[in-house]
């Protein structure tokens, strides 16, 4: 059995956006990843809201990660990865960091896991979602400036992987924070989330011979949400994702904005209809050609992207 640590903050704990309201285990993206890889991992959940990566907050104190992580590491040992998703709370005005200096405070932690009773485990570095802009005032306060800096942080985070060797994931190509509150995951995104981790990690563990699905972009969410009620999308993007992209044949490396084409015609076939969209992926995964010729997109590269565009 493989024993993982997943090391975060409130969307680790399962905050509700909006609310200090918690989602039950199997709907947080951390139950949904234990679900989706069974009986042979186990999940051990360490989120806390305010969670900083290694500086201590003066108005929440206990939330210094750096101070908390060696007692997890030996009390969960052996490892065998650690999964890190921080950062947000860093940016909080009062704190004053730099995106620099968080990713700073995370190299801080790596060293540590390294320093640890499990040595050899691996790590993913999980870059969190943007902030988003929201109307929550008490929210806008605390994080005033910090949309800016979310945006650079994926960077920064991206560098200090690659420096010490570890895997990174930047979850805002996956994912995005819930504008009620510009923080927060939905339900929907613990969903997506905990799914396209599960495949992640199957692959770092050499456990899959598929490549790792590829993320929806972010124009064909939109026609997801178009054509689909919203208890379906996590459902769509997933099976899109995984059963009607890049682990097609002869589309292994084919980018997320050209696998556009692919998804766009199961949508456009699916007419909005769950059983409609599944025929569509079938048709799909005996010969994609075909399933381009059915949505009118054979014969032109770019006649999707007129399909249900913001004019339509």
């Amino acid at each position: 059995m493989k024993t993982i640590l997943c090391f975060g903050d409130s969307n680790t704990w399962g905050r509700v956006p909006g609310v200090v309201k918690r989602f039950d285990w199997n709907l947080r993206w951390t139950g949904v990843l234990q679900s989706a890889l069974g009986p042979n991992y186990r999940i051990v959940e360490e989120g806390l809201r305010g969670r900083t990566t290694a500086f201590s907050d003066p108005l929440r104190p206990g939330r210094n990660g750096r101070e908390i992580l060696p007692t997890l590491l030996e009390s969960h040992s052996p490892l065998d990865l650690v999964v890190i998703m921080l950062g947000t709370n860093d940016l909080k005005d009062h704190l004053g960091l730099s995106p620099q200096q968080v990713a700073d405070g995370v190299e801080a932690l790596l060293q540590l896991i390294s320093q640890s009773d499990s040595p050899d485990c691996r790590v993913l570095l999980i870059a969190p979602p943007r902030i988003v802009p929201t109307e929550n005032q008490e929210m806008m306060n605390l994080f005033q400036g910090a949309i800016g800096k979310s945006e650079q942080l994926a960077a920064e985070l991206r560098r200090v992987a690659e420096k010490a060797g570890v895997h990174f994931l930047d979850a805002g190509l996956v994912i995005s924070s819930d504008p009620e509150d510009g923080i927060h995951f939905k339900q929907h995104a613990h969903g997506v989330l905990g799914r396209y981790l599960a495949t992640l990690l199957r692959d770092l563990f050499g456990e899959s011979k598929l490549p790792v699905p590829l993320p929806l972009t972010e124009e064909a969410k939109k026609r997801v949400r178009k054509l689909f009620a919203e208890d379906s999308w996590d459902k769509v993007e997933t099976m899109l994702s995984e059963e009607c992209g890049n682990r097609l044949p002869l589309l292994q490396d084919v980018s997320a904005t050209n696998l556009e084409r692919f998804h766009f015609a199961a949508l456009k076939l699916s007419e909005g209809r769950m059983e409609a969209l599944e025929a569509a992926i079938r048709l799909a995964k005996e010969d994609w050609r075909d399933l381009l010729v059915a949505a009118g997109f054979g014969h032109d590269p770019s006649a999707h992207k007129n399909w249900l565009s913001e004019n339509e």
